[in-house]
Formats: C-alpha cells, structure tokens, sequence
C-alpha cells in the first residue's frame, strides 16, 4: 500500500491528481464520491484514453454544471444516488490499482486538502482489490443512470435551494444503497421502470459505441434503412453464426480496442452473407412504418390488415410455432382475446404516447388497460424499437447476448 495525503515537502509527488494522472492511460476508471465538481479530471482521463464509470450523490457538493460538462461524452456513463447515506470516496482502476480514502472528486481534494487515501495495488493486495471492485459493481447495479430530465430538475433544485439544504430525494426519487439504512419501499411499477430505465440507458450507451464501431468502415448492407436497425441484424447474424448458446455469456467487459477489432473482422462476413431472413430487416422496417406511420392510419385498420403488420414484429410472428394450426389459430386466439378497438388503442399509446417511454413499455407489459395477450415483453420492446423516432435501438435477449459475446457486457 501507498499513502497519499497531498504534501507538498516531502520530497516526492503526494496528491491524487498527479497519481491518477500517471496510472489512469488507455483504461476503464470506475469512481463512487459522493461530491464531484472537478471535471476537468475527467476531460484530462478522456484525453489520456481512458473510459469513465462515475457514480455520484446529487447534493449540495456535487455541481450541476460539472454533471452538464461531462456525462454525454463518449466513454463517460455516470449513475447516481440522492441518499445523504452514499458516502464513498474511492477509485478504481481494473487489474492496476484503486485508491480509497478521503478525496472526493474535487479539485481542492485532488490537490490541496489535508486528505488521507491509501493506494492498493491489484497485484500486492489482490483479495482487498477484488472486494473493492465487488463493491463497486454493487453500487453500480443499485444506482440510477443520470438522464438530462433528471440532471435538469438537480440544476432547479441547486438554484433554489435554502442553505444546507438537504432532501434532494423529494425532487429526484429515492435512490438509496439497500444495504444502508434507509431508502422508501419502491411500487412494483416503480421498480420495474427504474430497473428497466437503467439497464436499457446503458445499453443504448453501449449499442451507439458498437454503432461506431460499425462505421469506421463506410460499408453499408442497407443505405435506405436508420443504422440501428441495420446494427440491430449485425447482432442477430452475429448470434445465428458466430457463437452456441453456451458461449455468448461472458462475464468480463472487453476493452473497446479488442471490441472495434473483432466488429471490423466480422463485419465483411455480415456484409456479403447470403442468409436470407437477414433482408427481412428492411421488409419489417418499411411496412410496419407504412402500417403504424400516423394515428389516423392505426386507427383505420380492420383485423386482416393489423395481423398482417403485426406478423412484421419476429417475437410475435415466432410464436406461431407455440400455436396448433400457425398463424391462423394465432390470429383467432389473438383476437378472441382482445378487442380490436385496444389492440390499435394499445399500439397508438406504445408509439405515440405523451408519458416517457419507459412508463409506456412497462403499461404495454403489465398493466391491464393496455396489456395485450400473445403480445408479450419481447414484442412490444421489438416495436418500439423499429418505430420510435429518437433512434433508440431495438432491445431484447437475442440482441443483449450478441453484445456480451463481443465483450461490452451483461445488460
């Protein structure tokens, strides 16, 4: 171990800047504090090569225009927690180190404070290094992705509030580490929406880093559909050729070089591939958008016309093999089970709805005014994904297990 306490006389360097500056190049650097203002430490980790997982407490310490600086640029994710509980200040750096101590992510505690840490190298004190990275996947698991809605009500709440005020989970929900004292009972539907918030916000984070990754070479397989959806048939051909059921769960996250490096020698393969439900991609994409386009149009369509858009949808047309007869005892049941009147009324919420998406992906799932039989989770999520307008990428267990067998991790 190695004590760090920002002296300047003693010889040697002796602040966390200066250590983190010199062991922070070409890594993934994981930091819990619990106030953060000094962003510049994170530009200069970005400058260095490095991601960031950043976990901080949104209160009096931590700044909003910090958060707005940093927590939309590349190879930066940032969860949070609003419990005055969340009073962690450590940093960790995979297989390499990690510090812990007293220096939350300030500049005054990076360089100056009187502060006590105490480096702990992975190899010297690895049962210790590997708790500590345990510990942060916990907090990691229990925070909540910080959203521009969220930072945004954080920001109102900064400017007015009283000195020393405190209760910034009134205006920003509970979220507290369950193992500390603490924390309001959730709803099922509370629960269900931040866990599903979460987890979806960081895969799309991951999904548009395989994005680019797919656009460092121009080539193209369809330039008349969005590249999500194009990405989207990347993964499902990468998991209908590149792995059995058994190897796509891998437990480690791949650096983003061996990442880029595997997508650019599969993606020729994906290109010239003459499987052909691959170009199914487009057919899908096009008629559920001439179908589902507008309102009106939704509204207007009679029962053989919305089966038939509906067919369009893998997860819901797959289920036909559960069904004796296929398709047209698929059809029969499906509407002798719902109405035609809430199957368009459902379909019309889940793409045009004013409530945030999330709210209307889980009413579409579980709650009776809008749940549909045989339409299940994985449909309604596959819908979603081909007709919303805000480029989010479609989200299921095919997809999620493509990208773990390309190293981004579990999702």
């Amino acid at each position: 171990m190695h004590l760090i306490t920002n002296r300047n006389n003693i010889g040697r360097p002796d602040n966390m800047k200066y250590f983190l500056d010199e062991v922070c190049k070409n890594t993934k650097v994981k930091i819990a504090v619990a106030f953060f203002t000094d962003y510049k430490l994170i530009e200069k980790l970005l400058e260095n090569g490095c991601s960031v997982d950043l976990i901080v407490r949104l209160n009096d310490g931590t700044s909003p225009d910090a958060l707005s600086r940093i927590y939309k640029k590349e190879n930066v994710r940032v969860c949070y927690y609003t419990s005055t509980y969340f009073h962690p200040k450590f940093y960790l750096i995979p297989n390499i180190c990690a510090f812990i101590g007293s220096s939350n992510l300030t500049n005054n505690a990076m360089t100056v404070n009187n502060e006590i840490n105490l480096k702990v190298d992975a190899e010297e004190d690895s049962q210790l290094f590997d708790e500590l990275d345990s510990l942060f996947l916990e907090y990691w698991n229990q925070a909540m992705p910080l959203e521009s809605e969220k930072l945004d009500i954080f920001k109102k709440c900064m400017e007015g509030r009283a000195p020393g005020y405190r209760d910034y989970s009134k205006q920003l929900g509970d979220v507290c580490f369950k193992n500390i004292i603490g924390g309001v009972e959730k709803t099922k539907k509370d629960s269900f929406i931040d866990e599903f918030k979460k987890k979806y916000l960081l895969y799309v984070d991951a999904f548009k880093k395989l994005e680019k990754m797919y656009k460092a070479s121009e080539e193209r397989r369809w330039n008349n559909i969005p590249l999500r959806i194009e990405v989207d048939r990347f993964l499902w051909w990468i998991g209908e050729t590149q792995y059995s059921k058994e190897e796509w769960n891998i437990n480690e996250e791949y650096s983003e070089e061996k990442i880029k490096k595997t997508v650019i020698s599969l993606k020729p393969q994906f290109l010239t591939s003459d499987i052909k439900w691959l170009n199914i991609a487009t057919e899908n994409y096009y008629k559920l958008n001439d179908v589902f386009g507008t309102e009106d149009k939704i509204q207007g369509l009679n029962e053989d016309n919305l089966f038939s858009a509906l067919c369009n949808i893998y997860s819901f047309h797959d289920s036909r093999q559960w069904h004796k007869g296929g398709l047209d005892t698929l059809k029969k049941d499906f509407f002798a089970l719902n109405e035609l009147s809430k199957v368009k009324s459902t379909i019309r919420y889940l793409i045009y709805g004013k409530e945030p998406y999330v709210e209307r992906l889980f009413n579409c799932i579980y709650v009776e005014e809008y749940k549909l039989n045989y339409f299940g989770s994985a449909a309604v999520k596959e819908l979603y994904g081909y007709m919303n307008k805000d480029d989010f990428p479609i989200y299921n267990g095919r997809v999620m297990k493509s990208m773990s067998f390309l190293g981004f991790g579990k999702y």
